[in-house]
């Protein structure tokens, strides 16, 4: 029997009442994914997907604060045509971009599920968009536990930015360029939940693998073409 028979037959012969705690959904997020999606397809829960992914990132969005001010200030000295803007300006630009900070993975996270789910109906799925955003939001804890290791390697180096990606082992890369952008979205966290991603996908709407792979790397390849194209414009 295939991978895809085998989550199929699983999905058909569970009982339709959910058997996992979040705490052990949480969990096996990172050491079991097809345990998780069997029961999100039973019990979708997204409001307790979506809130620790929003608190977690505030919090490492208040550690790196004072990194980004310095980042701010280092990037108007860089900067010949800048103007002296007062502190009080210059720290609500700062507070506004930590916001922003923290509420953009919740932001992406929707438009990758709403965008794989759409996928999905063209691949006859049978899943439903709520079963569809808790794939991707209890799957983007992978990323935040990615966010996690790379903030407290900030705190560490005192560095604003820090990526676990290819950009970080090709030598004399410069930051923000198209090519840096590029090689930032092959992380190896995101890599990992985009793979869990489309296992979630497969099972909530029993489609082989393949077609969950188009349907989560679809909406990926869309947010690459986007960051290159924006790094293009900003050179």
């Amino acid at each position: 029997m295939s991978d895809d028979g085998f989550i199929n037959t699983q999905f058909e012969e569970d009982n339709e009442e959910s058997k996992l705690s979040f705490f052990q959904r949480f969990v096996n997020v990172f050491v079991n994914p097809i345990k998780v999606m069997e029961d999100i397809s039973i019990k979708p829960t997204l409001l307790f997907a979506i809130l620790p992914t929003l608190l977690v990132f505030t919090l490492l969005n208040v550690l790196k604060i004072d990194l980004l001010k310095e980042f701010t200030l280092q990037q108007m000295e860089l900067n010949p045509n800048s103007v002296e803007i007062p502190e009080e300006i210059m720290m609500t630009t700062v507070y506004i971009a930590s916001i922003s900070a923290s509420i953009m993975p919740i932001i992406m996270a929707l438009f990758k599920g709403l965008i794989s789910h759409g996928i999905t109906r063209l691949f006859d799925g049978k899943g439903d968009i709520k079963q569809s955003l808790s794939v991707i939001f209890f799957s983007y804890f992978i990323v935040m536990l990615g966010e996690i290791i790379k903030t407290i390697i900030c705190l560490l180096t005192q560095s604003y930015f820090v990526t676990i990606s290819l950009a970080s082992v090709i030598p004399n890369l410069e930051f923000n360029t198209p090519l840096y952008n590029l090689m930032t979205q092959f992380d190896i966290f995101i890599l990992w939940y985009l793979i869990v991603s489309m296992i979630g996908i497969s099972v909530v709407h029993r489609i082989s693998k393949g077609k969950a792979a188009v349907a989560v790397f679809g909406p990926w390849s869309i947010l690459i073409v986007y960051h290159v194209v924006l790094a293009i414009i900003m050179q």
